[in-house]
């Protein structure tokens, strides 16, 4: 699909390959956007297209400049998706594949005049509103995002939660977001090693959210049911 550069955000995670390459399947062209001296071990698991980007948010900002020199939809995705789906009503979902989602969230960006679209961060129907379904205020998680040419970028400070800074930064620049709670993506986060995983350690999680509360102030509250995470409050 000429219109999209999709890139697959990983680090120490070429064991993910075959099962990432089996979910875009033949009809999209990705790139692997990996750590640095890694490009040979995601080669050898069978990697086509490998950048040696760095960290996260270098890894992320590199991908969005070569999606936009191209002029075209960046897609990005963590390596550990798992499923797709699509909700129907608040309790029943139906299988899906990469390209009816990224065409549900394209349509909402064409809709809305947004440049971030995306999918909840919770992948359960609950939050599916099928009279309300697109967020403009809302999170949008950065493993499932797709993003329409903008000058904004990642804030490299940010070793975790960077999605929550960009995700402000695309409401305050633009007056929302496009996330599409119709979509879900599961992916195996915290039980897949590797990655944003290996390092997700309290003090580096704290020192996140010291950052956003700094940047952001009211908008970032402490979520009272998980230590070491956030939510967004954005007024309407």
């Amino acid at each position: 699909m000429t219109d999209y550069h999709i890139g697959i955000i990983s680090h120490s995670r070429s064991q993910n390959v075959s099962n990432m390459e089996g979910v875009l399947s033949d009809k999209y062209s990705s790139t692997w956007y990996v750590g640095k001296n890694e490009g040979v071990a995601y080669e050898k698991a069978g990697a086509k297209n490998v950048i040696e980007s760095g960290h996260l948010c270098e890894s992320r900002n590199r991908l969005l400049e070569d999606a936009f020199k191209m002029d075209k939809t960046c897609i990005q995705l963590s390596d550990d998706l798992v499923s797709l789906r699509i909700a129907e009503d608040k309790k029943n979902t139906r299988e899906s594949n990469m390209e009816e989602c990224i065409s549900v969230i394209e349509q909402a960006l064409n809709n809305t005049r947004m440049k971030l679209g995306g999918v909840n961060v919770a992948a359960n129907a609950f939050y599916f509103d099928p009279l309300k379904p697109i967020k403009l205020r809302h999170f949008v998680l950065g493993d499932f995002s797709v993003i329409k040419p903008t000058d904004l970028r990642y804030d490299t400070r940010f070793k975790t939660k960077e999605d929550y800074d960009y995700t402000l930064q695309h409401i305050q620049k633009y007056g929302g977001v496009a996330r599409c709670d119709s979509v879900i993506a599961t992916f195996k986060h915290y039980n897949n090693i590797g990655g944003v995983v290996d390092s997700r350690t309290p003090e580096i999680e704290q020192k996140s959210i010291r950052l956003l509360k700094e940047k952001w102030g009211r908008n970032i509250v402490d979520n009272p049911r998980r230590p070491n995470e956030v939510l967004l409050r954005v007024a309407k």
